[in-house]
């Protein structure tokens, strides 16, 4: 009988929460340059404490689980969970 890898599923997990928050982060950063601001690359707009950054963030999130019928804001939660241990 063959065991089944837990640490591998939590893995992948992890993973596929970890691309919905950096396609949503890259999302806010396309949605300031449609506006004419260049972000910096690997700024992370859900730990922005600006008054753009913030917006951007929360347009991104708006339109990412729209499209995607996610909702980035729990997905962020968990992912922070996760990386806590």
């Amino acid at each position: 009988m063959k065991c089944w890898d837990w640490t591998m599923k939590d893995k992948k997990h992890q993973k596929k929460l970890q691309k919905i928050v950096d396609d949503c982060n890259q999302l806010a950063r396309k949605l300031l340059a449609m506006q004419n601001f260049e972000v910096c690359e690997g700024f992370e707009f859900y730990n922005s404490i600006s008054p753009r950054g913030i917006g951007a963030w929360a347009m991104a999130m708006a339109a990412y689980d729209h499209i995607a019928g996610t909702e980035v804001d729990q997905v962020l939660e968990e992912l922070k969970d996760i990386l806590k241990g």
